[in-house]
């Protein structure tokens, strides 16, 4: 069926874009989307498909408004992949298949926790610009809301399958929380998938940005929490020479603050700790494992995150 989906979405670049198309490269990264590198006459191309299980109508709907933003991103100087259209449409629609197709973006990514201070300044700097644009745009659908203590310890309820000394921790912070420590926090724009497979760096510099399919109402403090964890984090250490070096690079464009940092640690934990500790989900490795890493550190570092960054 693959196969099927490369030749339908190739012969519709070929025919409607007009790219002749000189090679084809699988990429084999992500979770059911293909992907692929394409060589052409107008040169190198990212192409990304959107697996109708993953993205059912309502969903990529979504993804249509969050290619909007990307592209206008792009126009204004944001580090991230221009897009091609069809007839005005960034997703593009062919008969077996929906799909993307970009700037193929030059350069590595970064190793979790492996991030060096110039990097992590640099990040910090990009992180910031991307957010003042956002914050200039109209509120769109709302991916996430701060839920109240009873919902959180429901959830974990639902979650757990045997009660360990994490999981136990866990619902002590669930239910102690104060949530109003994030009443001050405005929703706005956010990309909600900063992390280490979706920034790429050409030696210290951030070359782009990518996946934005997330990209949505929520609190754009998740978005420091979880580059924080996902690039200074590193065996159960935070770097806080990187970490710092993202705060001072932040702090060029908009104010963050060591309090605001910490804050970005408790909100990504509230967001996503019920996800990767929680019992209804297979865990082999990769960015699943990664990820719960971070929650059990913060699970353990929670009475004393002040000490931990600073």
């Amino acid at each position: 069926m693959s196969k099927e989906i490369e030749s339908n979405i190739m012969d519709f670049i070929e025919k409607k874009l007009r790219f002749k198309i000189d090679d084809i490269q699988s990429i084999k990264r992500g979770l059911l989307n293909l992907k692929w590198k394409i060589k052409t006459d107008r040169g190198s191309f990212f192409v990304k498909q959107y697996n109708e299980r993953r993205y059912p109508p309502d969903k990529l709907e979504r993804v249509k408004k969050s290619l909007y933003y990307q592209n206008k991103l792009h126009h204004l100087g944001i580090k991230c992949p221009k897009l091609y259209p069809y007839q005005n449409e960034y997703l593009l629609n062919c008969e077996k298949a929906q799909f993307i197709i970009t700037n193929f973006e030059q350069g590595t990514l970064i190793k979790p926790g492996k991030i060096n201070e110039e990097q992590a300044f640099h990040l910090g700097f990009e992180t910031a610009q991307l957010h003042q644009y956002l914050q200039l745009e109209e509120l769109s659908y709302v991916s996430w809301n701060v839920p109240t203590n009873e919902i959180l310890l429901e959830k974990w309820k639902e979650n757990k399958q045997e009660e360990n000394d994490i999981l136990l921790k866990q619902k002590q912070i669930l239910k102690e929380i104060d949530l109003s420590i994030f009443n001050n926090l405005k929703p706005s724009i956010a990309h909600n998938d900063l992390w280490c497979d979706n920034v790429l760096f050409n030696h210290d510099q951030v070359s782009a940005i990518l996946d934005f399919d997330r990209l949505n109402t929520s609190y754009q403090t998740l978005d420091i929490g979880r580059a924080i964890l996902s690039f200074c984090l590193n065996h159960n250490h935070l770097r806080k020479n990187e970490v710092h070096a993202f705060l001072n690079g932040y702090n060029e464009n908009m104010n963050l603050t060591i309090k605001d940092l910490i804050l970005s640690l408790k909100l990504c934990y509230i967001c996503e700790s019920l996800v990767w500790l929680g019992g209804n989900i297979v865990i082999n490795d990769g960015p699943p494992e990664r990820f719960k890493e971070e929650m059990i550190f913060i699970t353990n570092n929670w009475e004393h995150l002040e000490e931990v960054v600073f």
